[in-house]
This record gives C-alpha cells, sequence and structure tokens, in this order.
C-alpha cells in the first residue's frame, strides 16, 4: 500500500503538498520541485506562506480554516524559488481526523493565457462591432439627410411645377362672372386634374356663370389630353357654369368627336376672339343663357 503510495505522488504530474495545520509543509511530490524550483529537503523546510505570491498572503488565514473544517477549491498565485510567480488552482481537503492537509495544485497559467486570449479576442470583437455599428449609424445618418434633402427637392419641384401650372394655365376674371383661361404647354391626365381643381375652386370662389377655356397655346391634343378637356367641361357644369373652349384644331376637333363622349352641348370656337364674343353675347343675355350651351361649333364657321 506505502508502494502505490510513493508511486502516486511520483508519478502524478500536478503538485502534492501535505501540510500542518500550523502551514509547515510536510510532504511534497517530485512534481513539487520540478514547479517551485526547491529540493524536496528544501520545500520540506518551507511553509506555505513561503511559496504564496505576496500579493495573496492576506488569504492564507482565512483559507487554511476553511480548509480544516470543509475542504476548498480556490484559485490563486504561487512564488518560485527565483521569485516569479504562477496562477494556481488548489483542491485542498484535511486527512489524519483533521491534523494534516492535502493540497493538490495544478498550474493553470495554460488556462489563464487561453482565457485572456478569449477575453482580449471578445474585446476586438466587441470594438469591430462598435465601429461597424459607428460605421452604420454614420452611413444611416448620412442617408437620412439625403433623403431630407431629396424630400426637400421634391417639394420645391412639386411647388415650382405647381407655379408653372398656374403660370401656364392662369385663372383670369374678365368680369363679374367671367373666367377666361389660356391653356399654354403640354396636357396630360395629371395636369388637368391639377387644372380642374384650381377651376372648380376659382367657380366656387367668384361665383363664375361661364368659363372661356382657350387651348390655342397647348402644344399636343391627343387623346389623353381630349378626355381630360372633357372632364374639366363636366365638372365645371356640375358646379353651375357653362364652358365655351377655343383654339380646337382640325385633328383635335376629330379626336372629340370620335371620342365617345357627349359633346352635342359643347361650344367651340377656332379662335378665342369668336369664343370671346359668344361668352360676351352670352353674359350679356342673362344667368340662364351664360350657363346654356350656343347653338354648336358649326355655327361659328358660317
Amino acid at each position: 500500500m506505502e508502494l502505490r503510495y510513493e508511486v502516486l505522488l511520483g508519478e502524478a504530474r500536478d503538485i502534492i503538498l501535505f501540510i500542518g495545520q500550523d502551514g509547515r509543509i510536510v510532504e511534497a511530490n517530485p512534481a513539487a520541485s520540478r514547479a517551485y524550483g526547491y529540493s524536496q529537503d528544501e520545500l520540506r523546510a518551507l511553509s506555505i506562506r513561503d511559496l504564496r505570491d505576496p500579493d495573496t498572503e492576506a488569504d492564507i488565514g482565512a483559507q487554511m480554516a476553511r480548509a480544516l473544517h470543509e475542504g476548498l477549491l480556490f484559485e490563486t498565485s504561487h512564488r518560485r524559488k527565483d521569485g516569479t510567480t504562477f496562477p494556481v488552482e488548489v483542491s485542498t481537503k484535511r486527512i489524519d481526523e483533521g491534523r494534516t492537509l492535502v493540497s493538490v495544485i495544478r498550474d493553470i497559467s495554460e488556462r489563464k493565457r487561453t482565457e485572456a486570449e478569449l477575453v482580449r479576442a471578445r474585446e476586438e470583437l466587441e470594438e469591430r462591432v462598435m465601429e461597424r455599428t459607428r460605421e452604420l449609424e454614420h452611413a444611416n445618418t448620412t442617408l437620412r439627410v439625403q433623403v431630407e434633402a431629396l424630400e426637400a427637392a421634391r417639394s420645391i419641384i412639386e411647388l415650382q411645377a405647381e407655379e408653372l401650372l398656374e403660370r401656364g394655365a392662369p385663372i383670369l376674371a374678365l368680369r363679374e362672372g367671367l373666367l377666361l383661361s389660356p391653356l399654354v404647354g403640354p396636357l396630360d391626365a395629371s395636369r388637368a386634374t391639377r387644372f380642374a381643381t384650381r377651376v372648380l375652386s376659382a367657380i366656387a370662389t367668384s361665383g363664375a356663370r361661364l368659363l372661356l377655356l382657350d387651348v390655342t397655346g397647348v402644344s399636343k391634343l391627343d387623346s389623353v389630353a381630349v378626355r381630360a378637356l372633357l372632364d374639366v367641361v363636366a365638372a365645371a357644369k356640375l358646379v353651375g357654369a357653362g364652358v365655351i373652349m377655343t383654339g380646337i384644331r382640325a385633328a383635335a376637333a376629330m379626336e372629340l368627336a370620335t371620342s365617345g363622349f357627349d359633346v352635342a352641348d359643347l361650344s367651340t370656337y377656332s379662335t378665342l376672339s369668336r369664343g370671346l364674343a359668344e361668352a360676351l353675347r352670352r353674359m350679356h343675355a342673362g344667368p340662364r343663357r351664360a350657363v346654356d350651351a350656343a347653338p354648336s361649333s358649326s355655327e361659328e364657321t358660317r
């Protein structure tokens, strides 16, 4: 049995110390000599305090007391003969009815290096994540500023478009009850819709009974534009205003004739002067005549 005990101590890779109640080292295995740099005789002449890092001496009394009472597992730092220190994990418990402590001590330098490398790697990763987060936040802020700038530009463009629409389609009060709107430039469904809104607002505000709509300056009157104009005419009639359209070219007249809309009550004239003369005649004739349509566009060509 004693032989097995000696073999176990001799072959163990961990440090094994037998320590008396007073802290003196009673016995040490060869691994202890290799780790601390002392011979076994030198170790037996030392106290456990001689093997502890001076920075940890304050903990020794409490750790000894607890180990003698119930056993203990803890980490600390030990000191070699040359004064260098190294981290250890100590598992200690009492034997011989509490008169002796046996401590199995493992050098955990490699574990601590690995843990330190893991901590360093985690810190580097966190720093990269934070840096990337800052970059994304900066990019997001830049993008938000760009979006806001685009929104502001779009608002300006829309405002300018509205101003251009008003300039290209002014609504003028020629006299009480009579509005004139000379359209200039291209006319699509979107522009016609905005124009119809302005026309209806002007009719409601002024109480106009007749709208003189001149399309001489419209660059292109295709089927879309013609239908849009007819929508304006229909909307004006719904709020009680008649419409006289002037400046209709031959192609547009053909589009009107084949549009499928009821144009029997639509008054059209080839020139603004003739349309204005008809408008003034209606205004002199009274409210009822102003709203009613003229005989037809063919009458003005006679």
